[in-house]
């Protein structure tokens, strides 16, 4: 018997995992902490994109069959390292958003990290990619979770947060959490 009154799988990527400390170090630890009335499942992937993030959510059963209210999905990063196109970005957003709305699981986007300046051609891409979650969130009126805001000795890597990241990371998290339930 299920005692959890919502259970919440955080799709993503190695931010969402922890890396490189692991789930016990995430944001959404935080979160399993402050709220333990929830269900919280860690499905971050380390190196995952929207694309990859789409392919594992069409392909589990939990998701298609609703065990999940909602869905917080955290990614981006690897997108822009991997120059997929943000035209393809928004096609996989969309098409997760439709799978989240027909199994019954309201969709949350999260607006990724800011990183340390790595190159222009990544810095300028991550600013378009918040910018590109941040207008199909308002377009679609899905609820967002911004990631932005870390500073450089938040960082254990130029991408990576480290554990005071991490605190940050899951402080912005209960902060959201905490603003939907009211």
């Amino acid at each position: 018997m299920n005692t959890h009154s919502c259970s919440v799988a955080a799709v993503g990527d190695s931010t969402t995992w922890g890396f490189p400390y692991g789930p016990q170090a995430s944001w959404l630890a935080m979160l399993e902490a402050k709220f333990p009335e929830c269900s919280w499942h860690n499905m971050g992937v380390n190196g995952d994109t929207f694309a990859g993030m789409l392919y594992r959510l069409s392909r589990q059963p939990a998701v298609q069959e609703g065990a999940y209210s909602h869905c917080i999905l955290s990614s981006g990063l690897n997108d822009c390292y991997s120059d997929v196109s943000l035209a393809a970005v928004e096609r996989d957003i969309e098409e997760i958003r439709q799978l989240l709305e027909r199994a019954g699981s309201r969709l949350i986007l999260a607006i990724p990290i800011n990183t340390q300046p790595i190159g222009w051609w990544f810095d300028d891409k991550l600013i378009k990619m918040q910018k590109l979650i941040a207008d199909f969130a308002a377009a679609k009126e899905i609820p967002v979770l911004d990631f932005r805001g870390l500073e450089a000795d938040d960082f254990s890597d130029d991408i990576h947060p480290n554990h005071s990241g991490y605190a940050k990371m899951g402080a912005a998290a209960v902060q959201f959490w905490l603003s939907q339930k009211s």
